[in-house]
């Protein structure tokens, strides 16, 4: 009885020991299922998301190194079948027989918004007006332009402000008044001078009609551009006109930049939205589009979905009542939901209206060109004879001509649509069909 009892004490214990055994084992399994080698690798899968993001967001913002201001209402801020487009095209049906009109207006403005005819400013304005015209020059071809060389009968457009600032001065400082100064209108011996087109916000005297103080100037520059030649020469004297910042020159025409810089504000908030605004910012260089309205109204509301993802997020991690982070984390994401989801439908509800707006057109051709392949014809749908036809063998040709046969079709049919085909440089097979579909072959 001794010796059984002894036996399953024995049996039990060795039962004992295989189960301890088991569990042992199995908890060394399950360490090294589950240990730190599996924990290294959870972790660096969960990072790799987010590498990836940061990295693909670096390579979007360097584009932003390359952005360019466009700062041209006529071609790029107006939709194509906007009024003033309407008027511009009237303009140009007025000149097509000398050419297409060019048009610069250069603002000037006293930094305290006052009086542009004290005796200070006066003088700094004749300067400018002077520079502008005769001394800011362009290299083409080899030969320097200035706005005098090429506004030909043009040029007394921008001579009615120099003859106003000038008489001004004159009766100022040595007290001649040969001519009344008066407005909108002066007499400038036995000529009329109309200055309402170049002088405003005007302090007249009420009983003369005399001009006493203006706050804003007027330059208007006028050519008249009959070849690709000139065409490039003005372009070039517009481009550098707009650069140019003399001391004397203050320019505060560019909201776009004000507006860039106080976006740095929301930049600074955190390293997310830097991130999301740096990518989305930088890709519109990759897609060839220029820095305007559209272009920044797509960077602001970047920058506001992005603010209101970390302000959100953050507030929720803030006020979340949780033993852990991870808890709080969790919650914070729960709650941003439908905040998140209320900002970017508002935000494609306010900018569907831009589907109507018939704009970057020339930027669809230039895509199309591309993907027919260089060199392409461009030509008038409506055209015949030659009439705005055009070869491009490159983007900025393809541009260029797209403008100049617009015009051309325009003036020369009333209809302004046009075509793009493939050009063949060296044809081996030219076909001909008349009025009964005969072919003849060569």
């Amino acid at each position: 009885m001794l010796n059984s009892n002894t036996e399953n004490k024995t049996q039990k214990e060795k039962c004992a020991d295989e189960i301890s055994k088991a569990k042992k084992s199995s908890k060394d399994l399950k360490g090294r299922t589950h240990g730190p080698l599996e924990r290294k690798t959870s972790k660096k899968d969960r990072h790799k998301g987010y590498n990836c993001s940061v990295i693909w967001a670096c390579l979007m913002a360097g584009g932003v190194s390359r952005f360019k201001e466009v700062n041209n209402v006529r071609d790029h801020f107006s939709a194509s079948d906007s009024p003033s487009r309407y008027e511009f095209a009237v303009a140009r049906e007025f000149f097509q027989e000398l050419g297409s009109p060019f048009h610069v207006v250069v603002a000037l403005k006293a930094a305290d918004e006052g009086n542009l005819l004290r005796p200070s400013h006066i003088d700094k304005a004749i300067e400018i007006e002077d520079f502008l015209q005769y001394k800011l020059k362009v290299e083409h071809e080899g030969k320097a332009y200035s706005y005098s060389d090429f506004c030909g009968t043009q040029c007394e457009t921008s001579d009615a402000v120099s003859i106003f600032l000038t008489m001004f001065r004159d009766q100022q400082t040595k007290g001649k008044k040969h001519v009344k100064l008066t407005y909108p209108s002066m007499d400038v011996f036995g000529h009329r001078v109309y200055l309402a087109n170049n002088i405003f916000v005007v302090t007249v005297n009420n009983l003369s009609q005399i001009v006493e103080g203006s706050r804003l100037i007027a330059i208007n520059f006028h050519a008249i551009y009959n070849n690709e030649s000139s065409v490039a020469i003005m372009r070039k004297w517009e481009q550098i006109e707009m650069n140019e910042k003399p001391s004397w020159i203050v320019r505060t025409t560019s909201k776009i930049l004000d507006a860039v810089l106080d976006a740095w504000v929301d930049f600074s908030l955190s390293i997310w939205s830097k991130f999301i605004v740096g990518g989305v910012f930088g890709c519109l260089v990759y897609l060839n589009i220029d820095l305007d309205p559209i272009s920044m109204t797509t960077l602001l509301m970047a920058i506001g979905f992005s603010v209101d993802f970390v302000a959100h997020i953050t507030w929720h991690y803030y006020k979340g009542d949780f033993p852990n982070k991870r808890e709080r984390i969790r919650h914070a994401l729960a709650s941003i939901a439908w905040p998140m989801f209320q900002s970017g439908m508002s935000t494609m509800i306010s900018i569907v209206v831009l589907t109507a707006v018939h704009a970057y057109m020339v930027k669809v051709f230039v895509k199309v060109a591309n993907d027919i392949g260089y060199p392409v014809m461009i030509k008038a749908s409506a055209g015949g004879g030659g009439k705005g036809m055009r070869i491009a063998w490159n983007d900025k040709e393809a541009r260029e001509g797209f403008r100049l046969s617009k015009q051309e079709a325009k003036s020369s049919f009333g209809d302004d649509r046009m075509l793009v085909e493939k050009f063949i440089d060296n044809p081996r097979h030219i076909e001909m069909q008349d009025l009964w579909e005969v072919s003849l072959s060569e």
